[in-house]
């Protein structure tokens, strides 16, 4: 299913108005691409479509710009045997966990949080890092494919 980036960080019409949605379905491969968030990461490689952070304390971080109000976020990631546990954080608030093991099978996942508030308009942090495993998963690898956040109120 082919994805298009509503609003990215450098459209104008987002320092005016505000977005609405933003979609990073394809998380950046590169530090800085224009139409992409500004991106740093510490120990995580891209592939296949996803990126993979294998060890915990590993983090991939993403400056957004949000307009204040309620937001909800989508984590698309890719379950396991060897699935990992991180958390999101959004400016420094951890705001959802998500643990990517399963037993066999695994495959493409979408989790929710809704709820989220952003107090003032502007430029904000969001950071998932692994912090474990699942006793019975064979390591700590978690594979984010992207995300999605939409504004679902003032």
């Amino acid at each position: 299913m082919a994805r298009t980036t509503l609003l990215t960080t450098s459209d104008p019409a987002l320092n005016a108005y505000g977005a609405t949605t933003i979609d990073r379905s394809a998380l950046t491969k590169g530090k800085t691409i224009v139409g992409t968030p500004v991106f740093t990461q510490s120990s995580s490689a891209f592939r296949s479509g996803y990126r993979s952070m294998t060890n915990i304390g590993d983090y991939v971080e993403y400056e957004e710009l949000l307009t204040a109000g309620t937001w909800a976020l989508v984590l698309e990631t890719v379950t396991a045997a060897s699935g990992g546990t991180f958390e999101v954080y959004i400016d420094g608030v951890k705001v959802a966990t998500n643990d990517t093991y399963i037993a066999s099978g695994g495959g493409a996942t979408r989790t929710e949080t809704t709820g989220l508030t952003i107090a003032a308009t502007g430029k904000h942090t969001i950071r998932l890092i692994v912090i474990a495993k699942n006793a019975a998963s064979s390591a700590t690898t978690c594979r984010i494919s992207g995300y999605t956040m939409t504004r679902t109120g003032a």
